[in-house]
């Protein structure tokens, strides 16, 4: 169980101690299943595959996992920028720094 008490048996209601938590950490309006939203996201930008998401959220369906994974502006950038030509270009030229393979994609173009 994520939530047991002390002998390990299932604990049945957490809002008490929810709330306390909130309180203490100056947060409201959250609920415990937000939590479960939030991990799907954070798992999927780990670069999690949907398969072990599935598996460990304990979905069946690539429907469920639209519902709870949401992709989020920093990682849809990201993914982008990943694709970008300075990153294509480093590895085409053998460098890892993304301004050198651009550097070295534009002199190929003029010499071209």
């Amino acid at each position: 169980y994520v939530f047991s008490q002390a002998d390990g048996s299932p604990l049945r209601d957490i809002k008490d101690g929810w709330q306390g938590a909130l309180r203490r950490a100056g947060l409201r309006k959250i609920r415990v299943h937000d939590t479960r939203h939030t991990w799907a996201t954070r798992y999927m930008e780990a670069g999690g595959t949907v398969a072990e998401l599935m598996k460990h959220g304990g979905w069946s369906s690539l429907r469920m996992i639209e519902r709870y994974a949401h992709a989020t502006a920093a990682h849809t950038y990201a993914t982008l920028d990943r694709m970008s030509a300075p990153s294509v270009a480093s590895h085409v030229y053998g460098t890892s720094d993304a301004e050198d393979a651009a550097e070295r994609m534009t002199k190929t173009a003029i010499s071209a």
